[in-house]
């Protein structure tokens, strides 16, 4: 049901100290001051602020805190823990730096940090088991990246453009790397692949001018890879002996 009145979120101070809040102190601050978020000693004064009875609050908040005791919303059904982060969820969000996941996670979505250019760190738990295509295109300010060993393929693009990154952990589990996954991340210098890595489409590391070195834990390139896998990338191919 819609009405015709403002929707608020009411969070505690506290909660900015919690991993993977998505504010700062100063940045609360300076919410404050803009009139975007609504500062209150107690349920009270919030209630006279934002023009709402002060028992109904009371109640909404008391019956939200009651569901997340119990981990069970009998209203709303939602569950606890998010699942999923949705395709193009956080596309081109320019100001985000860093990112938390939950170990509720299971999939990061196609596109999801498309072009957040300002992102510099990101954890990924072993709960992800999927990392869609295009998932970290064109972070520039990313700098590393741990592969869950929950995941098994790497998608097309997943990290094209990512110009600040120096170090990829591939782990065992990956089994398939698809076409540009890596293009153009230009600070790498060096890699490690897996022997566990099967499948390996065509240009997976195109136009990375740093990269000098790509260490494969085989002593024979894969038959089943692309015969283009390394094509525009000149760096020198290490096996093992």
């Amino acid at each position: 049901k819609k009405h015709d009145a403002p929707t608020y979120m009411v969070f505690g101070k506290s909660s900015i100290s919690e991993p993977g809040s998505a504010c700062t102190s100063e940045s609360l601050k300076a919410d404050v001051e803009s009139g975007l978020v609504i500062k209150a000693e107690n349920l009270e004064e919030l209630a006279e602020k934002i023009a709402v009875p002060t028992t109904n609050l009371k109640e909404t908040i008391e019956k939200w805190n009651s569901f997340a005791a119990n981990k069970e919303d009998a209203e709303f059904g939602r569950l606890e823990g998010l699942k999923e982060i949705s395709s193009n969820a956080f596309l081109c969000t320019t100001k985000l730096r860093e990112v938390v996941i939950s170990d509720s996670v299971t999939c990061i979505g196609n596109r999801a940090f498309w072009g957040c250019s300002g992102l510099e760190s990101i954890n990924i738990p072993n709960s992800v088991t999927s990392i869609g295509d295009n998932a970290f295109f064109i972070c520039h300010s990313l700098t590393s990246i741990d592969i869950p060993n929950s995941l098994t393929s790497i998608e097309s693009s997943t990290f094209e453009g990512c110009s600040s990154l120096t170090n990829i952990n591939i782990p065992n589990s990956v089994i398939s790397i698809s076409s540009y996954a890596f293009s153009s991340c230009s600070s790498l210098t060096s890699i490690n692949i897996p022997n566990s890595v099967t499948k390996m489409e065509g240009y997976v590391f195109k136009n990375c001018t740093q990269l000098s070195t790509i260490n494969i834990d085989s002593t024979t390139i894969p038959s089943t890879w692309d015969s283009k896998w390394n094509e525009g990338c000149t760096a020198t191919i290490v096996l093992k002996q």
